[in-house]
């Protein structure tokens, strides 16, 4: 797992030549910065606000990733969605020619949970992802450490 840039240096680990140049830093976030009109439906709202505090609290979630994030939650709104669509257990359906094939609910389930899965990786929200970050929580703000 990789060290933060400040804890290589305390270790004298630091090396400059592999250093980035630039290193990205944007605006850090807010909730209230989207709308629910914003959302596929309830089901991807609630999914960006339970998402959100959490990449808050991690202090990862920056205004940059706002788009990426709603994309993400609006995965998590199809598949439930289609959830709802196949609890009946409809998962074949018959052809007008009377085959039997996948129902394209069933197939739009799975791909949603697939497309879901491969967004959720790049903001480390997996058991896996989560190994491979290494993120400084934030700290709040102490009113006393300008005394």
């Amino acid at each position: 797992m990789s060290k933060t840039t400040e804890e290589k240096a305390l270790k004298g680990t630091l090396r400059k030549h592999r250093q980035k140049d630039n290193p990205m830093s944007g605006q850090i976030a807010t909730v209230d910065m989207v709308s629910e009109d914003m959302f596929h439906n309830k089901y991807a709202y609630e999914e960006y606000n339970r998402a959100f505090v959490e990449l808050s609290e991690m202090g990862v979630i920056q205004t940059t990733d706002i788009s990426s994030l709603i994309m993400l939650c609006d995965m998590w709104g199809v598949y439930c969605d289609q959830k709802d669509l196949i609890k009946g257990g409809d998962y074949l359906i018959k052809t007008p020619n009377g085959m039997k094939q996948t129902s394209p609910n069933l197939t739009n389930f799975f791909r949603a949970y697939a497309e879901y899965f491969k967004l959720a990786k790049e903001f480390g929200l997996t058991p896996i992802a989560r190994t491979k970050i290494n993120v400084t929580p934030q700290k709040p703000d102490d009113p006393f450490e300008d005394l």
